[in-house]
């Protein structure tokens, strides 16, 4: 069992640690976390990306929200020419995507059958 390791995918990479070197950082990440969260006043959804931000969150192409933006069917901030995206609406459009993708595939199974 000495080989035995905790794989852990970190962007295109990934991490091998021993079990206990990942229970020593699970602990870390929570004293962290606790410390951070008292002394944090800006929250994760609170931030704001471009395009390319909201595309990598999402896996949803760069020119969706570009478009959506455009035609103001989401949540956008702009600044001058640059258009900017708050999280929290970057992940309420992709669920709001998924949910009409899905009533459409249903619909159109419906229409068929």
């Amino acid at each position: 069992m000495a080989d035995e390791h905790v794989l852990i995918q970190f962007r295109d990479e990934f991490l091998a640690l021993s079990p206990e070197q990942f229970h020593e950082a699970l602990e870390r990440g929570r004293t962290l976390m606790t410390t951070h969260a008292k002394s944090d006043t800006c929250h994760v959804d609170d931030r704001i990306v471009d395009a390319a931000g909201a595309a990598a969150i999402t896996s949803v192409p760069e020119s969706w929200f570009e478009e959506r933006a455009r035609r103001g069917d989401i949540p956008h901030l702009r600044f001058g020419k640059y258009v900017r995206f708050r999280i929290a609406d970057v992940l309420e459009a992709a669920s709001s995507r998924q949910q009409n993708t899905k009533r459409t595939a249903i619909s159109d199974f419906k229409k068929r059958a």
